[in-house]
């Protein structure tokens, strides 16, 4: 693959992911939880929200793998 091509899919990929956990944190109460628990052990906010964001893409994929229609 054109290594332009992956590098403008990342970017475009890192654009969406932070609006999309942040959102996530916002209405998931389990997100929400786990985002509030890396803070009080004194992570930083980015960074928790980055494990939240591929805390959700896990819960994704396991969404898609399963064939199932409701979110857990």
């Amino acid at each position: 693959m054109n290594p332009k091509r992956v590098r403008d899919f990342a970017k475009a990929a890192g654009a969406l992911a932070e609006p999309i956990g942040s959102t996530a944190v916002r209405h998931n109460h389990r997100l929400e939880t786990f985002y509030q628990n890396l803070v009080a052990r004194g992570k930083p906010k980015k960074l928790a929200l980055v494990a939240c964001m591929r805390k959700l893409l896990g819960i994704l994929n396991a969404i898609f793998k399963s064939g199932s229609r409701t979110v857990v």
